[in-house]
């Protein structure tokens, strides 16, 4: 019997069988392909769960991206870049290495580096790395500014030179004209010069020429509402803004919105029209504090409507506020000192000895509580025949030497310890048994000084001991004894509590004056002894750890970052 080509899918199977023998046929086919069924469905939900990872992933860097960016406008360059490096290694985790997110947060790791803290090598190191992955990468529409402008085009322009890659500054690289990537697509930003524009105006930074008591002339072409500032001003003076309209706008009213230090929102001020056709307003110099400023234009038709804007509040324009006579605003990262005060308003040239010495001199008066004069003359050591002592002021004698030598922890913070030498001269004629010449005592002090600068106020407390402190009285003899007043000694201490606030002024960098007050209390002869002094002291070492600091910065200053660098193992 010839078998049918079915039966070999199943042996029990003939022409002539039954439909049992069918149902068993689809059973097993079913069997088969059941296990296949299923494994496909589960590579398809596996692959739908990576890219739904991939997408939160994104998503996540696209927020820090945010805000990191919010973090810049205001200024907070620290917080930037911490936002931005959090990204950059969530992202190498997630093996996005050539996203184009990725590429975007390097722009903005270009522009903190650069703007933030000066580094133009980690600043052009990042922007090659955003063009290794995306050669048509632009500049957001805010970062404006003309050093990272310039920049960029530097890192395009190698990029061009070297063939390493069809990197177009204009946004017209082929397959992409008129697109954005997914990543600008996520964070909102722009690719092409029409897309530069807010509201009908470009965001411009410069362009004019600096307010010196003249008005500039307005520009030969003027786009919108073009408002060029600098980049930076100084604290404490009074800053004037200003903007071009272009006619075609119809422009009837300029407004100036503000917030400056402390200020929890906007505040606007009606600029006013100038004899070469700006725009103008003067913020006032108590505004200009801190460390940024924040504002943006708005120009008005007649019916008072707003038509276009330059900034808007949820992302102003920004200008750092700099002491120019001052360090730049990167260093106030280079004074980890809690206790410090803030950098701004500091001059670091000074504060900075690590160890000094000193030499002064002084005097002072004391007034005793307790004790009895010291002298033996007529048995008057006997206590029920010793006359009280006098209850008023008592001369410290003649002088007091103080030898000191001193540590400083930071410019803000030191230990010193202080000789205390007194001197009093005896009587012509007087023993040393009966009338004492002087005393000597050591304390320790904890001193802290005011903000760094060439004079600076100081205050600290201490204590110690030794011979203590003596004051100079006068003993009137009892009636009758025939012995004419005489001078003798009374004894404050031998265990001294201190306080004391002084001034010091460095003359140069080794050399410094110093006037000091000090109060001391006595035990167990109580009493106060309130003296001054003045004299100099020498320093020498670094206190401010400025060396340490540009140390780190010149190590991190090169084109690879450290923050790139893969952790062991990984």
């Amino acid at each position: 019997m010839i078998r049918s080509p079915s039966n070999r899918l199943h042996p029990t199977c003939f022409p002539s069988a039954t439909a049992s023998c069918a149902d068993s046929w689809v059973r097993s086919g079913a069997r088969r392909t059941v296990p296949f069924v299923l494994a496909l469905l589960m590579v398809a939900a596996g692959a739908r769960g990576a890219r739904a990872q991939d997408q939160a992933i994104i998503d996540r860097l696209v927020q820090l991206n945010k805000k990191a960016m919010d973090d810049f406008d205001t200024a907070e360059f620290e917080a930037s870049k911490k936002s931005l490096l959090d990204a950059e290694k969530s992202g190498k985790k997630a093996g996005l290495e050539t996203h184009p997110v990725m590429a975007r947060t390097y722009i903005h790791l270009g522009a903190v580096y650069l703007v933030g803290f000066k580094d133009k090598p980690k600043a052009q190191h990042y922007f090659d790395k955003a063009l290794d992955i995306q050669a048509d990468i632009r500049l957001d529409r805010n970062l404006t500014d003309a050093l990272l402008k310039d920049a960029f085009a530097a890192a395009v322009a190698k990029r061009s030179a070297v063939g390493a890659g069809d990197a177009a500054p204009s946004g017209k690289s082929s397959g992409t004209k008129g697109r954005k990537s997914e990543a600008e697509d996520d964070l909102g930003l722009p690719t092409t010069e029409a897309e530069t524009e807010s509201g009908g105006s470009k965001r411009r930074r410069g362009g004019s020429k600096e307010d010196s008591g003249g008005e500039p002339d307005l520009p030969k072409k003027i786009e919108a509402l073009d408002c060029p500032y600098p980049n930076d001003t100084p604290p404490g003076k009074k800053l004037t803004l200003r903007c071009a309209a272009s006619p075609k706008m119809g422009i009837e009213n300029v407004n100036l919105y503000y917030k400056g230090f402390e200020m929890q929102d906007f505040e606007s001020i009606a600029m006013e029209k100038s004899p070469k056709g700006w725009w103008q307003a003067v913020l006032p110099k108590k505004v200009i504090d801190g460390k940024s400023l924040q504002f943006y234009f708005e120009g008005l038709d007649v019916s008072d409507q707003p038509v276009v804007s330059n900034g808007r509040a949820e992302s102003p324009n920004v200008m750092l506020i700099v002491n120019r006579s001052g360090p730049h605003p990167k260093k106030r990262r280079e004074e980890e000192d809690p206790l410090a005060v803030d950098d701004d308003v500091l001059d670091r040239k000074y504060g900075n000895r690590r160890f000094w010495f000193g030499i002064s001199v002084g005097s002072g008066v004391g007034f005793p509580f307790s004790g009895k004069p010291e002298s033996l003359v007529n048995s008057f050591d006997d206590p029920k025949h010793s006359p009280p002592i006098p209850s008023a002021l008592e001369w410290a004698g003649l002088a007091h030497v103080v030898p000191t030598i001193g540590y400083s922890f930071t410019p803000n913070w030191a230990i010193a310890i202080e000789g205390r030498n007194q001197f009093i001269l005896r009587p012509k004629g007087v023993s040393s048994n009966v009338s004492a010449s002087g005393a000597h005592a050591v304390v320790l002090r904890l001193l802290h000084y005011t903000k760094q600068q060439r004079t600076r106020l100081f205050w600290g407390v201490g204590g110690g001991g030794g011979e203590g402190i003596r004051g100079i009285v006068t003993v009137n003899p009892p009636p009758g004894t025939g012995t004419a007043p005489f001078q003798d000694t009374v004894l404050f201490g031998r265990i001294l509590l201190t306080g004391g606030i002084g001034i010091i002024v460095e003359i140069t960098k080794v050399a410094a004056l110093v006037a000091q007050g000090n109060v001391f209390f006595s035990m167990p002869n109580t009493g106060v002894v309130v003296d001054g002094t003045v004299g100099v002291q020498f320093g020498f070492g670094d206190a401010s750890g400025r060396k340490a600091a540009a140390a780190k910065e010149r190590a991190e200053s090169v084109a690879g970052s450290v923050e790139d660098e893969e952790e062991p193992g990984k």
